[in-house]
């Protein structure tokens, strides 16, 4: 019995030691730092969470008509004030060309028309330079180049009525003055150009009419070969001479 008592109270005793030991152990420098720390810790954790992923943009909107026309028509000026920007070959004409119908057909009609004049100004000075340079074929090719560019307005035609005047193609000649003279009956230089080609014309008919008729004569007869025919435009005596050399006076557009 009395071995109980003892062994109960050393057990008390421990006990109560252990207890006063811990309390003293938590109360220690160390203790209190590393709880610091932790504590420390645990409150920067927040900080450490990843930031959310930023939220993509929404993608554009798609153009609208107004806007892709409008582009259409900005590429479409561009172009051409690059093609305009130096003297233009009959391969950038046709650039040209293109490039108008596209502004056309894109609504931007005054635009296109300025362009326009613009080219048909450096066309008439190509047509004029060759033809000061007797390049006559140059000349009825840019000349030609202007009705098109112009769609036939009546300085166009003017312009390759001349050209083909200087040509000695007076029947063509005579049609494109004709075409020049539509809302125009009154210009007077106009008349004089359709005047002189009308007049070789008819000169030239008349000779290759009697030409012909000297040839089936002699033919008839059996007399040999026919005559071999007078070169074009060297008309017959007692016919004017303007309708036989004389050029085209200088129209405004030349």
């Amino acid at each position: 019995m009395s071995g109980g008592r003892r062994f109960a109270g050393t057990f008390v005793a421990l006990a109560i030691a252990a207890a006063l030991g811990t309390l003293v152990y938590r109360r220690l420098p160390w203790n209190a730092r590393a709880r610091a720390a932790a504590l420390t810790a645990t409150a920067a954790a927040p900080a450490r969470i990843a930031a959310p992923a930023p939220v993509a943009a929404p993608p554009p909107a798609p153009a609208t008509d107004a806007e892709r026309k409008a582009e259409r028509v900005r590429a479409a000026s561009a172009e051409i004030e690059k093609l305009l920007g130096s003297t233009p070959g009959f391969d950038e004409l046709a650039g040209i060309v293109d490039a108008l119908a596209r502004l056309r057909a894109d609504g931007s009609g005054p635009a296109a028309d300025a362009f326009a004049a613009r080219a048909a100004a450096r066309i008439a000075e190509a047509t004029k330079t060759a033809r000061q340079a007797d390049k006559i074929d140059e000349a009825l090719r840019w000349a030609r180049a202007q009705v098109e560019l112009t769609g036939g307005d009546a300085g166009a035609h003017r312009l390759l009525a001349d050209t083909l005047y200087d040509a000695h193609q007076d029947e063509e000649a005579v049609a494109e003055y004709e075409k020049a003279r539509t809302g125009a009956s009154d210009d007077k230089e106009l008349a004089r150009g359709l005047a002189r080609a009308s007049q070789r014309l008819a000169s030239d008919r008349r000779r290759e009419a009697r030409h012909a008729a000297r040839s089936a004569a002699g033919a008839r007869a059996g007399g040999g070969a026919p005559d071999a025919p007078a070169p074009a435009g060297a008309g017959e005596s007692g016919e004017s001479g303007e309708a036989k050399s004389a050029p085209p006076e200088p129209t405004a557009e030349q």
